[in-house]
């Protein structure tokens, strides 16, 4: 009787390569798992994929067309503020303020020379934020408020109005010594002929301006008018 023997058992081969692909966990999502020829069997390694940089995209024209439209758009330009209602500043510089004088004024305010909302306007001190009618009132020299569009009306209560300087400009820092001197002297001729009782220079830098000195306070002089035995005053 044949007697039936089992398959023979061939030997395995060693060091095979292999390779598993396995269904990662959440954890270790996208990333590769290798058994590698040496390592102890069952130990996993991950192999970590390789970051591919993305290259960068090109902006269409157009991107860049609107950017530039919308930063046009966003910018604010300042409306021009009309101060003189369609005058020019060269033809209000080109005005000349006129004074307001008198025989036997009681008061004369002298100024430096006419500012260009003075001269558009054609009325002393009405530069805009100006305070001289507001102090002029409260110092008790006029018995009511008053404005610049008032400035003829002192006349009636002994004060009066002259600028050193007859041209107009953006600020006294514009004038020269010679209008200056020049001025002083047309100043000296007006206090002569109306001869008012004080000359009351509106302001110490006005006063330094006519004297050429630093050296006085605020309030009456010591010494008259030169050439002339008028007070002086400066506020």
């Amino acid at each position: 009787m044949a007697v039936s023997l089992p398959p023979p058992i061939l030997p395995q081969p060693q060091h095979l390569w292999l390779e598993v692909f396995l269904q990662p966990p959440p954890c270790l999502r996208h990333h590769r798992l290798k058994r590698l020829k040496g390592q102890v069997p069952g130990k996993l390694v991950v192999a970590k994929q390789k970051k591919v940089k993305a290259e960068p995209k090109d902006l269409p024209d157009s991107n860049t067309n609107s950017q530039s439209q919308i930063q046009d758009h966003m910018v604010v330009q300042k409306k021009k503020r009309d101060r003189f209602k369609g005058t020019t500043e060269a033809e209000v510089l080109t005005r000349v303020l006129p004074d307001h004088i008198r025989e036997d004024l009681d008061i004369l305010i002298v100024g430096i020379n006419p500012g260009l909302t003075a001269a558009y306007v054609q009325h002393h001190y009405a530069g805009p934020g100006n305070h001289f009618w507001k102090c002029l009132y409260l110092s008790g020299m006029i018995p009511e408020p008053m404005n610049a569009l008032q400035d003829a009306e002192l006349l009636n209560y002994g004060i009066g109005f002259t600028n050193i300087v007859a041209r107009t400009t953006r600020g006294s820092a514009d004038l020269t010594r010679k209008e200056i001197f020049e001025g002083g002297e047309i100043l000296k001729q007006k206090m002569l002929k109306y001869l008012p009782k004080i000359a009351l220079f509106n302001g110490k830098g006005i006063y330094e301006v006519f004297c050429g000195h630093k050296k006085f306070h605020f309030g009456l002089q010591p010494e008259p008018f030169p050439g002339c035995p008028n007070t002086v005053s400066t506020l």
